[in-house]
């Protein structure tokens, strides 16, 4: 079929512009929600697929020899035989995981999760570049945290609601706010101020230990909200709201994972000035990393102005820079790295995403690397986990530094 074949009309004046974008947008809908049918039969709703012992092991930080042997000590009778292995649902891991934390002599070495007595992170993966990956690593992540056996949050601040449409919902027509009658289902009540407290709008995902507050379109209306409210309330701290209504999850969650929008505008204020952390992707390309260079300049002069009007400075845990969709076999990428590498230093990380057609495929059928059960080619699937995971675990590692006593880091 050729291009010009799927035209709408010859026409060249389009008089009622709202319903002619309405009209496309429903046709978006619904390729989406074709391509969830497909993908979730037989029960029209997503589910994560099921794991086996080597790849629980794995997981676990265990080999797979010692995870057969512990196995044979757990008393439930879990598991199902796909062919000749035997997997497990991602629910029945996490009994398995309790059962071995449980027991004396291995509570320590499989232990995660924060320490005793340390709140939740909350981090915060965020550029105004877009197409810099911010959607696809935030979601892998949360799922990493999840499978990792951490209690995790994923909240989609992103009006676009790409990370709320990979957890397997079509957002327009998924969620409904309801102000009159104060029954609410999105992060945007809460930025709006209409929800204090934001495990209101919490709901479960597909996957045992991951939760997700969900966005839909509505959210891009606190762009216009949230500066007449200023205006009205001089005393408002708009770029707190949600840093209060996140009191409670910080309690409920280990880690809880945000994606913000690609633009530095009052979601992502509220969305940094919650965090503990940020994680910044930077695609190894110069425009890409010129527009990363804006974005932190603009943060600083964010960060400044806020911090005069409201005489305390915002303070993380830290900041991490990634590479995100570079080629391994490219040399212009790889100088650009070299030179991030550089200057950077230990605020770039030593794992990247790499660009793999694994992804473009998982998310033709929305879903992530963790969900795909056949991969189409096993070799490349396996690249794909390999660095995906080296990256996740990376990032892990600084976070769970940083419930170690806080060092301050003076400014270069």
């Amino acid at each position: 079929m050729k291009l010009n074949e799927l035209a709408l009309s010859e026409r060249t004046h389009i008089e009622d512009l709202p319903q002619f974008f309405r009209d496309l947008s429903d046709r978006g809908v619904s390729i989406q929600q074709t391509v969830l049918k497909a993908r979730a039969e037989p029960n029209a709703v997503k589910t994560m697929r099921r794991f086996t012992v080597p790849e629980m092991a794995e997981f676990m930080g265990m080999t797979r020899i010692n995870l057969h042997k512990a196995l044979e000590e757990f008393p439930g009778g879990f598991g199902e035989h796909e062919g000749k292995a035997r997997t497990y649902s991602v629910a029945e891991f996490d009994e398995i995981r309790r059962f071995f934390r449980n027991k004396r002599n291995r509570s320590k070495r499989y232990e995660v999760g924060r320490p005793e007595g340390g709140a939740g992170k909350v981090i915060s993966v965020a550029n105004f570049k877009g197409g810099a990956a911010k959607t696809t690593h935030a979601i892998h992540l949360a799922q990493y945290l999840a499978l990792r056996g951490y209690r995790v949050l994923a909240i989609d601040m992103d009006s676009q609601a790409s990370l709320t449409s990979m957890f397997g919902h079509t957002p327009d027509q998924d969620f409904f706010d309801d102000f009159e009658a104060k029954e609410f289902q999105t992060i945007y009540p809460v930025v709006a101020t209409a929800v204090a407290d934001a495990m209101d709008v919490v709901r479960e995902s597909h996957i045992s230990g991951l939760d997700l507050i969900p966005c839909n379109a509505d959210l891009h209306r606190t762009e216009f909200e949230l500066p007449a409210m200023q205006m009205q309330n001089p005393g408002m701290r708009f770029y707190g709201i949600l840093d209060e209504a996140l009191r409670v999850a910080r309690q409920e969650y280990d880690v809880i994972v945000i994606d913000c929008p690609p633009a530095l505008n009052y979601v992502t204020i509220n969305a940094i000035f919650a965090s503990d952390g940020l994680f910044i992707p930077v695609p190894p390309h110069m425009i890409d990393f010129a527009s990363t260079c804006r974005f932190l300049a603009m943060l600083a002069d964010v960060l400044e102005v806020i911090g005069r009007q409201d005489q305390r400075e915002k303070s993380l845990d830290f900041v991490r820079l990634f590479v995100s969709r570079f080629d391994p076999g490219d040399r212009n990428q790889a100088m650009i790295i070299k030179m991030l590498a550089q200057h950077f230093g230990e605020v770039l990380l030593p794992a990247g995403m790499v660009r793999t057609t694994m992804l473009d495929y998982a998310g033709a059928w929305i879903e992530t690397l963790y969900e795909i059960a056949d991969p189409p080619t096993r070799k490349t699937y396996k690249r794909a986990r390999e660095s995906m995971d080296e990256l996740n675990s990376a990032m892990e590692q600084v976070i769970r530094t940083s419930w170690e006593p806080a060092t301050t880091v003076a400014a270069a």
